[in-house]
This record gives structure tokens, C-alpha cells and sequence, in this order.
């Protein structure tokens, strides 16, 4: 087919939808049969009268590109009509513009929906300051994004929307200087100017006429790679505009006036594009929600929506079952890379082949990254936990990702994240300090590796668990309260991301060395731990069993990491669901494995004190699941056990992990009815934890562990020391941490005497201040939002009770309606009628027993 052709066939694309949404090739050879085509189609579409217009012109177009030179290889469909690769038009061929605008109208459906407004005011305030067009300045304007967001349908989309404000329009592709040269030498012969010879002085002779013609110019360059290209095609008449694409952002603070990011659609956007290219082929097209989850489904990436509303016409695919089959990798990953889903002219190349080309300019340093970033939650990255300034010589990076260690030199990593957003693959977000990746930038990247080089995907799995496990608060050794909870939850979305891809993929198991899944094992340890602490069993479960597997696979059965999960695990089943059988086996096989390890690798050697205070744990741990099931003398027994451990390091032990076991045989004797033996061990308690001077945290610890002594005080008869002690712990806690659930809990706990000395004045107020506290539900944790509301429901039950004993009845029946509603939703059961067997259901929701 002869380039006139071409263009004729490209005209047809844009007057006749349907042509559109065929894979043929139709051989045009001249206006008269074209026409015929034409005609079909539009009287099938009832819009045959609009021909009249454009007949006669068609037969001037025949003529008109015999003196033109086109390029028709660019991607997008209306340049390909309009310009092709290349394009020059003269305003002054008045019937050929008639053509193109009454073709445009038959268009506008498409050109509308895939226009961002936004976006589109954006280059038009640059462009057209004031509203006489005519005279315009010379500026240019930068649209850049990932690949396949549809920077190229939005230049294209501008040039068509102002056809009438410029004089001359041209279209170069300008990835390579080659491809511009010949947009050049094109532009040449279409001018006039000679087009023989030197490249750079046919350049030179284009640009001085641009310079000197006193006419409006538009030239889009698109697909920009290397600034450096467009020096020697850049006009400096003030009578121009120029638009470039890129998928590079630093474009935007080098060269031109102006610059936006092109991102995905909105998911409504998405829809409406989605029923756009299916209209009534698929019978569920129209079912707006599901077409709304596919959009979403698909990220709103104009490519991606264009390829896959193509596999569903061509394989006759429904929208339900596209989404029921989606989350199944195999199936995703098989459908974007295949040609076979593009039906139609507007995106003829796949998801996977963008991208690669993208790929292809990164440095070995960059690839590396974004083969981490797979293994990472798309959204919120920090970029600082791509810098690891303290690598442990006994777990060593690998070769390939010396680029995280900077130790000693950040630019490695600088440089290799410039390179990656420079390609628009992950997205900085300066205010965050963090990076993002599209979800499906990200889900072709791991199909590469998982189809790829297997050293590659070693790679980015020894990176992922390498970041994270820096990063991640480690759970201290020596049994702390965890630090740094704000960190714990922004790095967990992440490990759990690391974990779905560790299960639902075969060869990340079988493809990470020994190093990476034995740190692993802890990863998932510390966040199960947080997880735990924050009453999110499920999740906590899941990373507990998960590490287990993990390191039933690579640890030696007598390495004391194999007890960590284990003691996790144990530690879930205790709180949750009260599945105390599970939690006693799983943590006597911690004891048994840390046993195992002091009379192997400590045979003959004293253990260091993170070995001992683990194992003091480990007997602490069962000690409070024996005191649970009544077996009071073996908890007792295990209980000694671990403080004699804690003793024997009492030079690293003084204080808290001291203080913690003697506070815990202190509520067993006070279980046992040996209130007189937990005294003497609270006080002891209370001694330990006065080495805390400075430590707000530990003061205030120690405060509502005075509350225990002050109840034992009480039930002893010693009521004025009583007093004293919750006097005390109440007026530390107001002034360290005052409204606090611990604060709200010592005023409660404090009522409760004093309701129990007749004082139900004094007894009311107390609960009036708890009850103000328990209302305000925390924002942050969902274990504090929990433990308020079970503390609610404790309270107001006592206030129910103080309301009936001052005789005010209806205040009383308010609040035990409250309270029984609280425990209801809570239990799922209701409230006993037996006062005391309620009082007891309600004591058991604030039990830390």
C-alpha cells in the first residue's frame, strides 16, 4: 500500500468507530472506493447525511498527500490520522481542514473521555494566557508519567482541540536523533526548503524558518528520552508552542515553562473508558459497579484498560468473569503480555513491552531497586529503608546489593532511585520522603522475574527481606515494652505484602538462600509480635506459623531462633480465644528448644544474658498459662524458676524484667487466697522499679502495678496504706501520662475501694473520671480501642452500682443499660441477672489473668 494510502486509511479509522475495532487491513487504493466503505459504515450508524460535506474534499486529500511526506509509525491513532509520525499542515488548505472537522465530530466521544480537563487547563494557561490566541508567546510544557498513562493521547488530544488557534502543527517522535532528523528532513520537503544532503543543515534551514516565518507553530515531540537530542530542534521564534511527552520528570526542571505528571484515571474515569471500548459487545458491559471494579482492578492505566476491554471483545470474556479470574497470577500474567488481546489502532503494543523498553535504560543499580520494590507494598515506600547503615558481618549483603549499604557512600543509592523516577517507574513523594510503584508497573516486574533470570529474583528477595529487617524494630531481648509503634505499623503493610508473595509463589520459597530466610524468621517474628500487641491475632497467627515453617526449614533444632515463633504462637493462643491446650504446647516446645540450646552451644561457657532472659521468659510464659487453668502450684514453680534465672543476672536484670516476675507471683498468691506472701511480693516489685527516676514509661508502669499492692493492702484490712498507695499511683499517672487508659484504670480500680469503704460519693467521681477517659476512643491502635471499650463497660456497671446505692435509680439504670449493651456486643452474651455473676462476667473483660 502506497503512503497515500495510508493516510487514507487512517482518515477512514477516525470517520468509521467500527473500523476501529477491527484487526484487518483494509487496502484503499483510491478516494472513489474508499468512499464506498465510508459510506456503509455510516449509514449502518445512521449518520450518512454528514458525507455531503466531505465527499468533495476526500477527492482534494487524493491530491493534496501526493506532495506530502508521512511518517505512519507513531503509536497513538490520532496522530497516526492527523500527522502520522509527522505532519505539517498550512491553514490555508481551507477544504482540508473541513475534513478534519468534520471528521472531528464523529470522534469527539473518544477525544472527550480520554481527556483530562485538569491536565488539559494546565497546558492551555501556559499556552493561551489571555484570550487573544493570535498572539501568542513562545513556551512549552512538559507532560510526563509512567508508561501506557496516555501522555501521547493527551498531546494528541490538544493538538486536535486547538487545530484552529495554530498555523502550522507538527508531530516528531523524538526517542532517538535519528528519528528526528527525518521528522526534519520531512518537515524540510512538506516547507518547501531543500531536503538533500547534510542532516544538521537541513535541521538549521527548518529552524531558521521557524524563526523567521510569521506564523503560530505547534511541534509536539513525543516519547522524549534525552533532553540533549532537542537542542539542535529547538525553535527560538516567539511565535511557537511546544508540548513534549516523557516518561522522564527531570525534563521539567531543565528546559521548558512548564510541566505536569500524568497519572492513572480515576476509577470513574476508568469505567466510562472501559464502556467506551465495549459498548454492547460484552453483554455486562454496562453494569456500571463491575466495570467500576475492573477500572480499579486495572489501576486506571489507559493501556492496560485499552488491552483488556480488547481481550474481552475478541475472546467474548464478560466483565464478572475478567474479575473472577483475575487474582490468579498465571492468568493475569499470561494476559499482558499477549498481542492477541489488541484488537484495535489506539495501543498496539502490550503492557510487558512498555515497560521493557523503560527497563532497558535503567542501570544494573536501579534494576535492583525496582526488583525490591515488588516485594514491597505499592504505596509509601520509605526511601530510607532502602539505606542500610549498619550491616551485620555475620548476615552479609549480597554482591548485587552493595547499593543499599550506606555505610560509607549514599550516592549508589541517590543515583540509582534518580534513574528509576527519572523513568517514571516509582513515584517520590518529597513531603513523605517515600516512593511509590503503580500496582501494575509492579505485577509485570515480578512476572519478569518470576520468568526471568532466577540470580534476579535471588536478588530482589534478598533485598526485600534485607530492607525490612533493618528497618523493623527489633523486639527486645531483654522482654521491653516494643519501641517505636508508629514504625512497627507503617513497615507491617509491607512485610505482610513480603509474606503473600513468599506463600503464593513457588519459586520465591525455593529460590531464597539460607541467610535471607533465616533473617526472615525474625522479620515475621517482630511483626507478629506487633500484631499481637495490637490484638490483631488473625494476622499475628499467620506470621507466627509462617515463620515456624521458615525455620523449621533452615535452623538447627536446638538454634534458640526456632523458639521465637513458637513463643509467639503460644502467646496468640492465650489471648486469643482462650485456646490455652494449643498455647501450653506451643510453648513448651519453645522451653524444650531453648533448653536444648543452652546444653549444646552453653555446655561448657556461660550463656550471654539475652540466652538466660529468653529462657526466663520461656518459664515465665508457661507459669501464666499454668496460673490460667488453675494449676497453681506448677505456675508457682515456674515462676521461681524464672526469677532465679533473673537473679543470677541481676546486674542486667535490676528493675522491670525483675520486677515483672515478682508482680506475677504476686497476683498468683492473691489467687491462692496468700495475701500476706503478695504483699511482700509487690513491695519487692515496687523496690525494682524505683530505679526509674527519668523513664516517664517505666514510672508509670510501676504506678499500675501499685494499685495491686494498694488491693492487697485493702483486703488485708491495712486501709490507710491503701489509701496512700492509690493516692499515689493515681496522682503519677495524671502527671505522666494523663489520660491515659492506665489513668482511667487507676481511677476505676481506686473507686472500686473506695465504693468498698461506703465512700460512694468520693467512689462516683472517680468513676465519672474513668468513664471520661474509657469514651474517648483511641484513633491509633486497635488494641486500645478494644481494651477502652471492655474497661467501659466495667466502669459504667460500677456506676450503676454507686447511682443505686446514692438512690438515684433512673442514672442507675442508664448506665447498667450501657453497660450491658457494651458486653453484649463484646461476648455475644447476655448480662447475668445474678449481680454478683454479672459483676464477674464484667471482671473477667479487664482481667489481665
Amino acid at each position: 500500500m502506497c503512503k497515500e494510502d495510508l493516510v487514507l486509511v487512517r482518515i477512514r479509522s477516525v470517520a468509521d468507530p467500527e473500523y476501529l475495532r477491527q484487526s484487518r487491513s483494509y487496502q484503499v487504493s483510491d478516494c472513489e472506493t474508499m468512499m464506498t466503505e465510508v459510506r456503509k459504515a455510516f449509514e449502518a450508524r445512521k449518520i450518512s447525511p454528514l458525507l455531503d460535506q466531505f465527499e468533495k474534499p476526500l477527492h482534494i486529500i487524493d491530491q493534496f498527500v501526493k506532495g506530502m511526506t508521512v511518517l505512519v509509525q507513531a503509536l497513538d491513532p490520532i496522530a497516526q490520522i492527523i500527522w502520522g509520525g509527522f505532519l505539517i499542515v498550512f491553514k490555508n488548505v481551507v477544504r482540508f481542514v473541513d475534513l478534519i472537522g468534520t471528521i472531528s465530530a464523529c470522534f469527539d466521544t473518544l477525544s472527550n473521555t480520554l481527556a483530562r480537563l485538569e491536565i488539559m487547563e494546565k497546558v492551555e494557561t501556559l499556552f493561551f494566557p489571555n484570550e487573544d490566541k493570535s498572539r501568542l508567546g513562545h513556551k512549552s510544557f512538559l507532560l510526563h508519567g509512567l508508561g501506557g498513562v496516555g501522555k501521547t493521547q493527551l498531546a494528541a488530544h490538544f493538538a486536535y482541540t486547538h487545530w484552529d488557534d495554530y498555523d502550522i502543527i507538527i508531530w516528531a517522535v523524538a526517542d532517538t536523533e535519528q528519528s528526528l532528523d527525518d521528522h526534519f528532513l520531512q518537515a524540510a520537503a512538506a516547507l518547501g526548503l531543500p531536503y538533500d544532503g547534510d542532516a544538521s543543515v537541513i535541521v538549521t534551514n527548518v529552524m531558521n524558518w521557524l524563526t523567521d516565518c510569521n506564523h503560530n507553530w505547534l511541534i509536539i515531540f513525543d516519547n522524549v528520552d534525552n533532553e540533549s537530542l532537542l537542542l539542535r530542534f529547538w525553535p527560538k521564534s516567539a511565535k511557537g508552542s511546544i508540548l513534549l511527552t516523557s516518561r522522564q520528570r527531570l525534563l521539567g526542571a531543565t528546559m521548558v515553562d512548564g510541566a505536569c505528571e500524568v497519572g492513572s484515571l480515576e476509577k470513574e474515569d476508568g469505567a466510562s473508558m472501559i464502556q467506551l471500548l465495549l459498548e454492547n459487545e460484552v453483554s455486562d458491559a454496562q453494569d456500571r459497579h463491575l466495570v467500576e471494579e475492573m477500572a480499579k482492578a486495572l489501576g486506571g492505566l489507559p493501556l492496560a484498560l485499552a488491552q483488556m476491554a480488547g481481550y474481552l471483545r475478541t475472546n467474548h470474556v464478560t466483565v464478572r468473569e475478567f474479575l473472577g479470574n483475575y487474582n490468579n497470577s498465571e492468568y493475569a500474567r499470561r494476559l499482558f503480555g499477549r498481542p492477541a488481546s489488541l484488537d484495535h489502532e489506539q495501543h498496539q503494543q502490550t503492557l510487558e513491552t512498555v515497560w521493557r523498553l523503560s527497563l532497558e535504560k535503567l542501570s544494573a543499580d536501579a534494576k535492583t531497586l525496582l526488583w525490591i520494590t515488588v516485594f514491597l507494598h505499592p504505596d509509601e515506600m520509605p526511601c530510607s529503608i532502602f539505606q542500610i547503615r549498619n550491616v551485620s558481618p555475620g548476615r552479609p549483603l549480597l554482591p548485587a546489593l552493595q547499593v543499599l549499604d550506606t555505610s560509607h557512600n549514599t550516592l549508589q543509592y541517590k543515583e540509582a532511585e534518580s534513574s528509576l523516577t527519572k523513568q517514571s517507574l516509582v513515584t517520590y513523594n518529597e513531603k513523605e520522603l517515600s516512593l511509590s510503584i503503580h500496582r501494575l508497573v509492579q505485577q509485570s516486574a515480578l512476572y519478569q522475574l518470576l520468568d526471568g533470570d532466577l540470580g534476579s529474583l535471588r536478588v530482589a528477595v534478598s533485598g526485600a527481606v534485607h530492607v525490612l529487617y533493618h528497618a523493623y524494630p527489633r523486639q527486645c531481648p531483654l522482654g521491653k515494652p516494643i519501641p517505636n509503634w508508629p514504625s512497627c505499623q507503617q513497615y507491617t503493610t509491607h512485610v505482610l505484602h513480603l509474606l503473600n508473595l513468599y506463600e503464593t509463589e513457588k519459586k520465591v520459597r525455593e529460590i531464597a538462600d539460607t541467610n535471607t530466610l533465616t533473617l526472615f524468621t525474625e522479620l515475621l517474628c517482630d511483626c507478629g509480635v506487633y500484631l499481637w500487641a495490637r490484638c490483631l491475632f488473625g494476622d499475628a497467627e499467620r506470621l507466627a506459623r509462617a515463620s515456624i515453617e521458615v525455620a523449621e526449614r533452615v535452623l538447627e533444632p536446638h538454634d534458640c531462633l526456632r523458639a521465637q515463633p513458637y513463643t509467639l504462637l503460644g502467646c496468640i493462643c492465650i489471648r486469643a480465644g482462650n485456646r490455652r491446650e494449643e498455647a501450653v504446647k506451643s510453648l513448651e516446645t519453645a522451653l524444650h528448644i531453648r533448653k536444648e540450646n543452652m546444653q549444646i552451644d552453653y555446655k561448657d561457657a556461660d550463656p550471654p544474658l539475652h540466652i538466660d532472659i529468653q529462657l526466663a521468659n520461656a518459664y515465665s510464659n508457661l507459669g501464666i498459662v499454668a496460673k490460667q487453668m488453675g494449676e497453681f502450684a506448677r505456675a508457682a514453680k515456674l515462676y521461681e524458676q524464672a526469677i532465679e534465672i533473673k537473679e543470677r543476672q541481676r546486674d542486667h536484670c535490676a528493675g522491670f524484667l525483675l520486677a515483672l516476675s515478682l508482680h506475677n507471683v504476686g497476683k498468683l498468691h492473691c489467687l491462692q487466697g496468700r495475701v500476706e506472701e503478695a504483699v511482700k511480693f509487690f513491695r519487692e516489685c515496687q523496690a525494682e522499679m524505683s530505679i526509674y527516676q527519668d523513664d516517664d514509661e517505666m514510672k508509670a508502669r510501676q504506678a499500675v502495678w501499685l494499685c495491686s499492692l494498694a488491693e492487697a493492702e485493702a483486703s488485708l484490712g491495712h486501709i490507710e496504706d491503701a489509701e496512700a498507695h492509690f493516692s499515689q499511683s493515681l496522682e503519677t499517672l495524671k502527671k505522666v501520662m494523663e489520660g491515659s487508659l492506665d489513668a482511667g484504670m487507676a481511677c476505676l480500680r481506686f473507686g472500686i475501694f473506695r465504693y468498698g469503704a461506703g465512700r460512694f460519693e468520693e467512689a462516683l467521681a472517680l468513676f465519672n473520671d474513668a468513664e471520661r477517659i474509657f469514651s474517648v476512643k483511641p484513633t491509633v491502635a486497635l488494641d486500645q480501642q478494644i481494651v477502652s471499650k471492655n474497661r467501659l463497660a466495667y466502669c459504667l456497671h460500677w456506676l450503676g452500682r454507686t447511682y443505686a446505692q446514692l438512690g438515684q435509680e433512673s442514672d442507675s439504670e442508664e448506665a447498667q443499660s450501657r453497660a450491658s449493651e457494651l458486653y453484649v456486643g463484646i461476648t455475644g452474651k447476655e448480662t447475668s441477672v445474678d449481680p454478683e455473676k454479672a459483676l464477674e462476667g464484667y471482671g473477667r473483660l479487664v482481667s489481665d489473668d
